[in-house]
């Protein structure tokens, strides 16, 4: 019988070598099963949820030829951008990141995944600079022409082809390489991990620092500032004929002290809209009314904006046709009494 301190000692040299010979082990991470499984229901429902909704999306646009607009082109092309990562990115990364921990697809899907990630990524945040853009120039500059179909066509071009050429080098670089924990296993049982394969760590560090700026701060850059004018005016000016309590009693008072004749109190009404608190409700204000009633025209102007920030209160919303995920709104526009004699009747677009 062998003594008790060889026999653990045996033992201990026969367990690290099954450990050296499973390298399984190694990639193994220990993670809780209620945190996997939580994760694994993640994963699953932003697939499905990515998939379904923005198809659905693409179906209800194309499908109705109202819907086919300027901003609604770009709605699209952010959807299939996002489709684009639902089915190329998130089922193959969930696999090998989270379940086996290598890369078990071969090289060609190695190539493909990591560079339609990168795209799918400039796909979405170079759209989301172009919406903005026309958000912004729609509202700080109601009156100009919008943007035409053909102009949303080629910027959506643009986009693509930017978002393309952008990531290359991911595209030419990456590349299978042997797992650390398999090196020095034979062909079949090796395990391989997908990588980008650059000569030095400060080229990866550049390319990646490259690719935040072009995918991160740029576009957060542009969409902070447009936003923010965006803000400025639609929270800073009230719309022309919104209610307010003091102006409605001052001009109540005014009426009860000063009785004059049919014609004169016209003249008042209208003077007084333009006086009232100062420069708030100005001359420019009313001709921009008469224009909103004269041309129909700008209800397009509306139709964007309640697309994009939802009900507009000055608007009535019918759901009609764009079911169940958007609403086209039948637009009226409202008739104040303070206006009458400046307007005349309104029309009903």
């Amino acid at each position: 019988m062998l003594p008790m301190n060889i026999t653990q000692e045996l033992i201990g040299n026969n367990s690290e070598k099954n450990d050296e010979l499973d390298p399984d082990s190694e990639l193994s991470v220990s993670v809780p099963k209620t945190v996997e499984a939580v994760m694994h229901i993640m994963y699953i429902t932003v697939s499905v949820a990515a998939v379904g909704g923005n198809g659905m999306v693409c179906y209800i646009v194309l499908a109705y030829q109202r819907m086919r607009t300027v901003t609604n082109f770009f709605i699209i092309n952010l959807a299939v951008g996002d489709i684009l990562m639902a089915c190329l990115c998130i089922p193959f990364g969930f696999v090998s990141n989270l379940l086996l921990q290598y890369w078990p697809f071969g090289a060609v899907m190695c190539v493909l995944v990591s560079y339609a990630q990168v795209v799918s990524v400039f796909i979405s945040a170079y759209t989301l600079i172009a919406i903005s853009i026309d958000r912004y120039i729609a509202i700080l500059y109601p009156l100009r022409p919008r943007m035409t179909k053909l102009q949303a066509k080629l910027i959506i071009v643009l986009v693509w082809v930017v978002a393309l050429i952008t990531p290359l080098p991911t595209a030419v670089l990456s590349r299978l390489e042997i797992h650390p924990a398999w090196d020095g296993f034979n062909d079949t049982t090796r395990r391989y991990i997908c990588t980008e394969a650059w000569e030095t760590s400060e080229q990866r560090y550049y390319y990646s620092m490259a690719l935040m700026i072009l995918q991160y701060f740029f576009p957060l850059i542009v969409l902070l500032y447009t936003y923010t004018r965006i803000a400025i005016v639609v929270w800073g000016n009230k719309p022309p004929g919104e209610a307010e309590d003091v102006r409605d009693q001052r001009l109540a008072a005014s009426k009860r002290k000063n009785r004059q004749p049919a014609r004169q109190q016209k003249n008042a009404n209208f003077f007084r809209v333009l006086i009232i608190k100062g420069k708030e409700f100005t001359l420019i204000r009313i001709i921009v009314v008469t224009i909103i009633v004269r041309f129909p025209f700008l209800r397009h102007f509306d139709d964007f904006l309640t697309a994009n920030f939802g009900p507009v209160p000055l608007t009535t919303n019918k759901r009609r046709g764009y079911t169940p995920l958007l609403a086209l709104s039948e637009k009226k526009v409202i008739y104040r009494r303070d206006l009458a004699p400046l307007i005349n009747k309104p029309e009903t677009f």
